[in-house]
């Protein structure tokens, strides 16, 4: 029988931690990087504006 999981991590060290805490019992497991993004922008305005806004330095 094969049992195949995803699991999501929110950095690639926890994720290396867990794979190497599988391994120690014996479980094949391997360690993919996948690009996630959930974030979503909803802007309203002219477009003049919205480049404005593009063009601000980040935070």
């Amino acid at each position: 029988m094969i049992l195949e999981e995803s699991v999501i991590f929110d950095d690639e060290e926890s994720a290396s931690e867990f794979v190497a805490f599988l391994r120690r019992r014996g479980c094949q497991a391997r360690k993919t990087t996948r690009g996630i993004a959930f974030a979503e922008e909803v802007m309203t305005g002219t477009l003049d504006r919205l480049i404005d806004w593009s063009d601000r330095p980040p935070p």
